[in-house]
């Protein structure tokens, strides 16, 4: 027959919580705002950019440009330790200022890209459960 003690079986523990403490280590845990609603926008940021980019990839490569594009990609999305304007139109061939152009018309043709595609998912109509009147 077992001897009866006052002590917890061996597989059980006993864990005190002391809210204080716990607040003040949850303080000094990583904090971020991202909402589902914010990282699904994001993501939907993310993909479009990529699709735009991918595109102008394409007409950059049919028009033989394609080493020009991939030369100035990093600086149009502002990647960080990129190369200067100066670096990359001497490893290039070209001239800063034509460099700088072909920069600006790659910009415009994102945003022109972009506009093309689909909206964006917050400017879009919500379901209404309610009939409007005919």
């Amino acid at each position: 027959m077992p001897v009866k003690t006052n002590e917890p079986p061996q597989s059980t523990f006993l864990v005190s919580i002391d809210q204080l403490k716990a607040e003040d280590r949850l303080r000094h845990e990583p904090f971020h705002e991202m909402t589902p609603e914010k990282t699904f926008v994001r993501q939907w940021a993310l993909t479009l950019l990529d699709r735009v980019m991918a595109t102008l990839q394409a007409e950059a490569s049919l028009k033989g440009k394609t080493q020009v594009f991939e030369e100035v990609r990093p600086v149009i999305l502002g990647r960080e330790a990129v190369p200067s304007y100066a670096q990359i139109s001497a490893k290039l061939g070209l001239s800063e200022t034509t460099l700088k152009v072909t920069g600006i018309a790659i910009a415009r043709a994102i945003a022109r890209c972009s506009a093309t595609r689909s909206p964006a998912p917050w400017t879009t109509r919500p379901i209404s459960s309610e009939r409007s009147p005919p």
